[in-house]
């Protein structure tokens, strides 16, 4: 174990040459990254059984799996924008101390893990393990190649990171040394009156949509550079990055104010038209009219 620093530890020894090889070359483990690339995802999460020698190398390093012997693995490809691990399902406590992970593989591109301001790189074999509560990200990743992760987990061997979720950053554009906004069990996205109101700009500007601007999944129902109404309902099966869209009010058309208008209380015949052979006899009199008068006649 060495370059730890406050609530972070690093590990370069959990798994030898072997084991490593071992662990991503499992039949089960490429399966699943088989299926991120045939449907182009960016990232997906899975759990394998593990035997007692991984299990018992992982709780010499303070990890715990339980009887089901199930670790969660990721595959995942490109940066992971700045974020605060939670609890990854409600089947599990709501209370964790340490987030850990460990990579299986390199990141070819040289990209590096930000925890907490300080940075570490994505090497095989390195692990990491830091406090509940720390915001972190990776930078510089590989965009086209998947990297193999175990975790991310917590002590007890349950998943943590970013639940399926809307984040959103309410600095347009995102400011990263701002807080984050989560709304885990929203059921749709924020009207302008659910914006905390240090975050609501002055007059006229109104809010017109959340941009995305990432997102956990390339199958999630918006992508990239969409702009989402507010009040939108919000499909739970995938996490959203979005940011503000604040513009002043378009000024209403022409067709839109004469529509807005009250119906006046009467009406201009001369500006009456009636089709071909649509009026009574004797032009616009009343039907009434023209029979009383042909009675008399």
């Amino acid at each position: 174990m060495d370059m730890d620093v406050e609530d972070i530890h690093v590990f370069t020894d959990i798994f030898n040459a072997d084991e490593l090889k071992m662990i991503e070359n499992d039949i089960i483990v490429q399966s699943y990254k088989e299926e991120a690339k045939a449907n182009h995802k960016k990232s997906i999460k899975f759990n394998i059984k593990i035997g007692e020698d991984i299990k018992n190398k992982l709780l010499a390093y303070n990890i715990y799996i339980g009887s089901t012997n199930e670790l969660p693995m990721m595959w995942i490809k490109g940066d992971i924008p700045k974020h605060v691990d939670k609890v990854a399902s409600v089947n599990h406590p709501s209370q964790f101390m340490y987030t850990n992970l460990i990579y299986i593989t390199d990141d070819s591109n040289g990209g590096r893990l930000i925890i907490d301001e300080h940075e570490f790189p994505i090497k095989k074999g390195y692990g990491y393990r830091f406090k509940e509560g720390l915001e972190h990200e990776t930078i510089g990743t590989d965009t086209n190649q998947m990297r193999l992760i175990i975790g991310p987990i917590s002590e007890m061997g349950f998943p943590v990171g970013i639940s399926t979720t809307i984040l959103y950053m309410l600095i347009t554009p995102p400011d990263y040394s701002n807080p984050y906004y989560f709304s885990p069990d929203n059921s749709k996205f924020m009207d302008m009156g659910d914006v905390p109101p240090e975050y609501v700009p002055a007059p006229p500007l109104v809010l017109t949509g959340w941009k995305v601007f990432y997102i956990d999944d390339i199958n999630a129902l918006y992508k990239v550079d969409d702009i989402i109404p507010p009040g939108t309902l919000y499909n739970a099966d995938y996490s959203y990055w979005v940011y503000p869209v604040w513009e002043s009010p378009k000024p209403p058309t022409i067709r839109e104010l004469v529509s807005n208008r009250h119906p006046p209380a009467y009406t201009d015949n001369s500006l009456v038209f009636y089709k071909s052979h649509s009026l009574a006899p004797g032009g616009t009199a009343g039907v009434k009219n023209v029979r009383v008068k042909s009675r008399r006649t």
